[in-house]
């Protein structure tokens, strides 16, 4: 009975580790932006995201076609970006002709966090994810 307690300790602890290692390859020392959406019932969703840039446009690599957040850009696109303090509006716009372009900018920019990330959540070949691109809105910020 006490090896079992033993083995049941060391597999949490490995676990709690794992998670702890996941926290802070994603959130440490990264560009790590708050997206502000709100909901169908009128609720807002806030989402902490990695974001690539490339010229003028940005990109979330985050959206799930089955996403609350993401199905509901086909009736209202502009999101609130916030990104070191400053909460700006931005087009949202699916570009799913981008995903390997935005998979090439999360290797450079995330180096090691995004190798973890991809070792979890499998490679970017057989990622399902939707880049979407980020337009700022004339005006707004």
């Amino acid at each position: 009975m006490q090896r079992i307690v033993v083995i049941a300790a060391v597999v949490l602890c490995v676990c709690v580790a794992a998670v702890a290692a996941h926290m802070a390859l994603i959130e440490i020392g990264r560009d790590v932006v708050v997206l502000h959406k709100w909901t169908a019932a009128g609720n807002t969703h806030r989402t902490r995201l990695w974001i690539v840039d490339e010229g003028d446009h940005s990109w979330l690599h985050h959206a799930f076609a089955d996403s609350e957040w993401f199905q509901h850009l086909a009736t209202d696109p502009i999101v609130t970006l916030e990104r070191d303090g400053v909460v700006r509006h931005y087009r949202a716009t699916p570009d799913p002709q981008s995903h390997d372009k935005v998979h090439e900018l999360l290797r450079a920019k995330y180096g090691l966090a995004n190798a973890w990330v991809r070792l979890l959540a499998g490679d970017a070949q057989h990622c399902n994810a939707i880049p979407v691109r980020l337009d700022p809105v004339q005006g707004g910020s």
